[in-house]
Parts: structure tokens; sequence; C-alpha cells
């Protein structure tokens, strides 16, 4: 099986853990500082299709340089618990952990996020080689369309 070269995508997705706040008022100005700060980031257009939060999971599909300045972001205000950056997992369907799940496969809200993201980046070789490694049962709607669209 070869390889992703992960460098040739401009976006990825990191998958952050975050502490919960007690403090109401506290989590409330974190939360308008760090939306402030994803304004910044991107468009309002470009934010539909960037973020996901779950209670203390965020899911970015965003460029590293501007992920990173989220990272450092919650890490300075002594937020972060930890942070992966998951593109390839998530282009061959290996993502089990239940934020995921919960974010993206249970409820509807979050949905269109990774299914952008599936669609701009999946290619013939990279479900190719999901078949390869988890068989042609693994396969969902966007690897079929991108299959089909290798026939046009």
């Amino acid at each position: 099986m070869k390889a992703l070269n992960e460098n040739m995508y401009l976006e990825k997705v990191f998958y952050i853990k975050t502490k919960k706040i007690e403090d109401t008022a506290l989590e409330e100005k974190l939360a308008e500082a760090l939306l402030e700060l994803c304004k910044s980031l991107v468009s309002h257009k470009q934010a539909y299709h960037s973020f996901a939060f779950l209670e203390e999971a965020i899911f970015l599909f965003i460029n590293e340089i501007k992920a990173y300045q989220i990272i450092n972001f919650l890490q300075s205000h002594g937020v972060l618990i930890s942070y992966n950056e998951i593109t390839t997992e998530v282009l061959m369907g290996r993502m089990s952990s239940l934020d995921f799940q919960k974010t993206f496969l249970e409820d509807d809200e979050f949905k269109h996020v990774l299914e952008r993201f599936l669609i701009e980046n999946l290619t013939v070789d990279i479900v190719l080689d999901k078949i390869n490694e988890k068989g042609i049962g693994s396969l969902h709607e966007i690897d079929y369309m991108v299959l089909g669209s290798s026939n046009n």
C-alpha cells in the first residue's frame, strides 16, 4: 500500500481535545475569543466547512498554519489537552474515536464538513488503498463517487 502524501493537501484535519471549563463566564469569554480568532482566519463562507465542535472536542479542516494558531490560542489559555493531525485517518476511513463518531456519523449538524473535505480530497488512489486495507465493504457513497468520476 502506498503512503499518502499529506504534504499535497492544503487543508488538513486536526482533532483537538480541550478541558471542560467549569466557570461559565470564563467559558463564554474564551468561546467568544476563539470565535473571533476563527473569524480572522477564514471567511464566513469557509467557516461553515472548516470547524466542528462537540463538547470538549474540536475538529479543524483548515491549513496547518491556521490550525496551529488555534492550537496555540487554546494552549496559551490552559485549555488544550491534546491535538493530533488526522488527515490520513479521515481519508482512509480509520477514525473510530467516540468524538468522531458523535460529531460526524451520529449527528447531522457537522456531516457536511466531513463530506466536503472528502469530496475535495479523496482520490482514486486513496480509495483503492482503502479497498486494499479494509475491503470493498468499507466504501461509502463518496468513495463510489470518486471511483465513478475516474471513468469520465
